[in-house]
């Protein structure tokens, strides 16, 4: 489930509340952001994933440690790309509506669960709380849900 406004809190725990729901899985996206570094510039897709979401993410994780990124240190993943320069160590710029943001590449993905379109350079995925001081969306745009395994749930 996506949604352009935002989802709040309370309708997270509403559709967890469902019978039949497990778990809902959150994420923000904010799109066509400028960022640039020493050997590329263009836009990205900024994407925050929750605990669980980093947890999957190690799975696609070629190499590196997801935990600076899952926590408050301000690093990031990114996802790759045919032609990539970017390497886990390099800083990027992100060009924010708040004013210019640097950050280092913890890791790179070899793919991202996003709901929204790539930017030019891809997607840049980080904790909600960078995500947050980055950008100020208010709500989640996407929204996953585990079901609880056989069980029916019809929708009217």
């Amino acid at each position: 489930m996506t949604a352009a406004a935002g989802l709040e809190t309370s309708v997270i725990e509403e559709i967890e509340a469902v019978d039949g729901v497990k778990r809902a899985f959150v994420r923000m996206e904010y799109g066509g952001l400028s960022v640039s570094s020493d050997t590329e510039s263009g836009t990205i897709t900024l994407v925050s994933y929750e605990e669980n979401q980093f947890k999957w993410a190690k799975e696609e994780l070629n190499g590196e440690s997801i935990d600076a990124v899952s926590g408050e240190a301000g690093d990031i993943l990114v996802s790759y790309r045919d032609g990539m320069q970017w390497k886990a160590g390099n800083t990027v710029t992100l060009h924010t509506p708040f004013g210019e943001k640097q950050m280092r590449i913890a890791g790179i993905l070899s793919s991202a669960n996003a709901s929204s379109e790539a930017g030019s350079l891809g997607y840049i995925i980080c904790s909600e709380q960078l995500f947050t001081e980055s950008i100020s969306a208010a709500g989640y745009t996407a929204v996953d849900i585990h079901l609880v395994f056989n069980i029916d749930i019809f929708f009217a």
